[in-house]
């Protein structure tokens, strides 16, 4: 579907939420719903922040990449130009809003110049709570992402190697990113090479947050990070409402190895103590209402230790991005069953698992087969044998619903009335196919040991072997054969293995725009010839179906069919939007994808579980990140008894 254009700055605007056509007003903050105070008790698995201390990645904007990071650092630690609110979708938790920046940005008509204006007035933490966060600061912040490389999880300079010169100077063929400018300490001008109307939403990654520079050495090329290349966590100056605690002792500035970490985050403690940012005013900040005083953040060694603590009363919120199986479910069941002891939660934990289909494989070459299957597997035996309702939803759609803006919870174009229908409707799709007979089954050699790879606990290989059972009601007989993750994604991440069947990976994001989940999944650019760890980059992972391999390329890979549909035009023509457009143009493509190019079997929508004890009076989930928001939790104060 082609969408009119319209200007990039209108529709930007409609989706941010500030549209000013006069100066910015300065605004009230976020509506209080409690009084702020109070400490709350956050526990965590030890593994959650990779390795724990500030001498590695843990809590480094540019270097961590686990959801427990963004959502410390979301809430609390660090401001960047654009964010979310910390809420779920259906409150608005998907949209993104300006943070540090006053407003939309001003793009130009051909898209490549984006101008932002920053607020003023807004200081660092102690000890610099005398320096304004200026324009600069972000483009030291640029330039760190550039030359920080992150180990085995990713890359952040993946999303701004769009800025010109940005690969150049991560590169070292040049001094300075040529795309960016600072005319004025408030005002950011960054120049692209292509239009990607999502680029604001790349700017809300912590990873783009303001880095102070050194007064003292005003060359260094990191600011107060420089010299902090292996981890900057301890010694992170802070821009949020929050700061680790003993920042104010913290010494920017002084030789590296003479500085100490922030006492709020000591090298080997278990434990991450934030503290209010006394530079905060919260009526600059629409975003958070950070309503404790105090957050004590204590890393355990299991999901059941963190149970045992909200039980005594020592946890008030457990940090848990992991899977809804990993939870302890008998303490959900407790809390449900018992409302006396608080709130069970069941939250989308915006990761999908699928079935992938390798267009270029038979039977899966014949998208009426690619259609028979999304027919005929059962996802509720599927979810059944995974883990139950608790573990997540059927999805009916490709793209996750968050980033959709909900627009297409309703459609289920492969919707039946029961079983006995989803299997008539998937033989009629097979009669449709080469390899289909008058019976709706294929009986001929393409479909006889088709191989299927599958990974992960127990419980995904019986999932798994559900879907193999639907597949063969259709006369698709699978060969199942389970494997650890690692040689799962070595194989099914090269074209060369031709691997049929992929049961089943999972996808989330990174920021809440469809490029995140599309552009890596189904782009041309995004089929791989080499292992890569799943969400490493949008580029080269993971286009496992081959959607949009050239006939080239397939027949250096060895394959007989010639010819795949592709995506990439149509992709092409979302990125180029901006705002709206952009979003109802990823809908479309959604569709598109799940009904025209068909390259997967949705299989699960993966939920997050967790208990919130009475004493929890507020709490939201980030649609960001799948966790709470700590800076909207409030506990019930005990009050303090009056002298006698």
């Amino acid at each position: 579907m082609r969408l009119r254009a319209i200007p990039l700055f209108a529709a930007l605007c409609l989706a941010l939420v500030a549209c000013p056509s006069k100066a910015p007003v300065k605004k009230a903050g976020v509506p209080l719903k409690f009084s702020r105070g109070g400490t709350v008790h956050v526990a965590m698995r030890d593994d959650a922040l990779g390795q724990s201390g500030p001498g590695d990645p843990a809590l480094d904007p540019a270097r961590e990449y686990v959801v427990e990071a963004f959502a410390l650092l979301r809430c609390c630690l660090v401001r960047t130009l654009y964010g979310y609110s910390g809420h779920p979708t259906d409150e608005g938790g998907a949209e993104l809003r300006p943070d540090l920046a006053t407003g939309p940005p001003a793009v130009s008509t051909d898209g490549l110049t984006w101008t932002i204006r920053i607020r003023r007035g807004i200081h660092y933490a102690p000890p610099l709570q005398r320096q304004e966060i200026v324009a600069g600061d972000f483009v030291t912040a640029l330039k760190r992402v550039a030359k920080v490389t992150l180990q085995d999880d990713g890359d952040y300079a993946i999303y701004y190697s769009v800025i010109q010169g940005f690969d150049a100077y991560a590169k070292g063929k040049a001094d300075a990113i040529s795309g960016v400018a600072t005319p004025d300490p408030h005002t950011l001008v960054l120049t692209l090479t292509r239009r990607v109307g999502d680029f604001a939403d790349r700017l809300a990654m912590a990873a783009t947050a303001p880095i102070p520079t050194l007064t003292s050495a005003p060359n260094a090329p990191f600011g107060v990070a420089t010299g902090h290349d292996s981890g900057y966590g301890g010694f992170l100056i802070a821009s949020g409402p929050y700061m680790l605690e003993g920042s104010e002792a913290l010494t920017p500035g002084a030789p590296v190895d003479q500085q100490k970490p922030a006492s709020g985050f000591a090298k080997g403690s278990k434990t991450i103590t934030l503290v209010r940012n006394p530079s905060w005013d919260p009526a600059t900040d629409d975003l958070r209402p950070a309503y404790a005083d105090r957050i004590e953040i204590q890393e355990t060694g299991s999901v059941q230790e963190i149970e045992d603590g909200i039980d005594r009363g020592s946890v008030d919120v457990m940090m848990f991005g992991g899977p809804p199986l990993d939870v302890p479910l008998g303490q959900f069941r407790r809390y449900r069953s018992d409302p006396s002891l608080g709130r069970a939660l069941v939250f989308p934990r915006d990761s999908t698992r699928y079935a992938t289909m390798n267009l270029a494989v038979p039977p899966f070459d014949d998208v009426h087969v690619r259609k028979a299957a999304n027919y005929v597997v059962n996802k509720q035996a599927y979810i059944d044998a995974f883990g139950g309702p608790l573990a997540g939803g059927a999805p009916t759609h490709i793209v996750l619903d968050s980033l959709e803006d909900n627009q297409l919870v309703n459609y289920n174009p492969y919707r039946s009335s029961d079983r006995a229908d989803a299997l008539a409707r998937a033989k009629q799709e097979m009669r449709l196919s080469k390899y289909g007979d008058k019976n709706g089954l294929c009986d001929v050699r393409a479909c006889r040991s088709v191989l299927g790879l599958a990974f992960g606990p127990p419980a995904a290989i019986n999932a798994a072997r559900s879907v193999v059972r639907d597949l063969g009601l259709i006369g698709i007989d699978v060969r199942l054969t389970a494997v650890d993750g690692n040689t799962f994604f070595q194989k099914i991440t090269d074209p060369a293995k031709r691997i049929p069947l992929g049961l089943a990976p999972a996808w989330s994001h990174d920021f809440l725009n469809a490029s995140n989940f599309i552009t890596p999944l189904f782009g041309s650019a995004a089929v791989s010839t080499a292992f890569s760890v799943p969400g490493s980059s949008p580029g080269g992972c993971c286009n496992y179906g081959l959607v949009g391999a050239s006939p080239s390329s397939l027949r250096r890979w060895g394959y007989a069919v010639t010819q795949v549909p592709s995506a990439d035009d149509r992709m092409n023509e979302c990125l180029r939007l901006v705002g709206r457009p952009q979003l109802q143009c990823w809908t479309a493509l959604d569709q598109y994808l799940t009904e025209v190019i068909v390259p997967w079997v949705p299989l699960l929508l993966e939920n997050v579980i967790t208990v919130v004890p009475a004493r929890v009076v507020n709490i939201s989930f980030d649609q960001f990140t799948s966790l709470p928001s700590l800076d909207q939790v409030v506990v019930k104060r005990t009050p303090t008894p009056s002298p006698t």
